[in-house]
């Protein structure tokens, strides 16, 4: 592309008391290889040395095209990226977490991926670090073979796409980027996916909203209600169906609750698949005979345990004996 077309990146990096990992992500946002971006970063109300760390980071880099917001007071990071997208002044924005990183190629080839076909949201693969970050502890996420994920990380989007079909972060639950994503994918015309790791998604912190275990994690089918609502409203349920079945089984059943279920608290994991398989019975009656969890789930005792309150009870109790069966969902706990 020439210089004279290069579209203007917004990334936006939205922290909250994290200075111990921050510079991380600031340096890889400082080495990218493409010209034309900027760097917003929102800061959530940080009671630690977060501020500081921001502060001799931008005067570290005068040449950058640099903004700061901060909150007093901390409102969540569906407000914080609310506020990343207004303040965008870039055609595209993207977004990284500040326990996170990206390599340098990372705003470069999703631009150029968006270019060759006009994307309105381009992906790219990534890996997830479990452990101290070396290369022994990454694990590749081929998202490019998986379809969209729900992370606004690792990704650009068009950024009047959200003031134009009006959907924004819910900002009173986690999980927010859950109905903010399927959402957009949903509306848009085209995604374009690229087949490398560009970006490195820190998953050590057991205090991140992934790393909740509790009754807190209901909220991610909080987050799945108001895709659903957001489908009725614009009268997209019905045309869109067959895929929002696949979301809701893959990212709500499927991917996320037998993660879930190994490290969660036992009565949070049985309101968890109670609230969930009452959803799915009153928004897609068929599910469990339906094609989508067939696909999902080839193996016949997997999709029973899934589909019965009654094996899913016996499962959960005597999970030791069914060890065998839940590797084989290894695949789909990187949603």
């Amino acid at each position: 592309m020439a210089a004279t077309t290069l579209p203007l990146v917004t990334i936006v990096v939205c922290v909250y008391n994290a200075a111990a990992t921050l510079r991380r992500c600031l340096d890889s946002l400082a080495q990218q290889t493409y010209d034309t971006y900027e760097v917003l970063i929102v800061d959530d109300g940080s009671t630690d040395t977060t501020p500081i760390v921001v502060r001799e980071w931008a005067e570290q880099h005068p040449l950058m095209a640099i903004r700061i917001t901060t909150k007093k007071e901390n409102h969540g990071l569906g407000h914080s990226r609310n506020i990343g997208i207004r303040e965008a002044r870039g055609d595209f924005v993207g977004f990284v977490d500040g326990d996170d990183w990206v390599r340098p190629t990372f705003i470069e080839k999703l631009v150029c991926a968006q270019h060759k076909v006009n994307a309105d949201i381009v992906q790219t693969d990534y890996y997830t670090i479990h452990e101290n970050p070396s290369e022994s502890n990454l694990v590749k996420v081929a998202r490019h073979e998986q379809g969209l994920g729900a992370s606004m990380c690792t990704k650009l989007f068009r950024t009047t796409l959200f003031a134009e079909h009006d959907i924004w972060c819910p900002e009173h639950i986690n999980y927010e980027e859950v109905a903010t994503t399927y959402r957009l994918g949903l509306v848009v015309n085209r995604i374009a996916y690229i087949e490398d790791c560009l970006y490195y998604y820190d998953k050590s912190n057991p205090y991140t909203i992934t790393g909740q275990r509790d009754e807190r994690y209901l909220q991610l089918i909080d987050a799945l209600e108001v895709l659903l609502n957001y489908t009725r409203t614009h009268e997209l349920f019905d045309k869109k169906y067959d895929e929002l079945l696949t979301i809701m089984l893959t990212y709500g059943m499927v991917g996320r609750l037998w993660d879930f279920f190994r490290t969660g608290q036992r009565h949070a994991v049985f309101a968890y698949y109670h609230r969930m398989s009452t959803l799915l019975d009153t928004q897609f009656p068929g599910w469990r005979s339906s094609k989508e969890l067939q696909s999902l789930c080839p193996n016949n005792k997997y999709r029973r345990v899934l589909t019965s309150r009654l094996w899913f009870s016996i499962y959960v109790h005597y999970s030791r004996l069914f060890a065998p069966l839940r590797s084989r969902t290894s695949q789909v706990s990187n949603l």
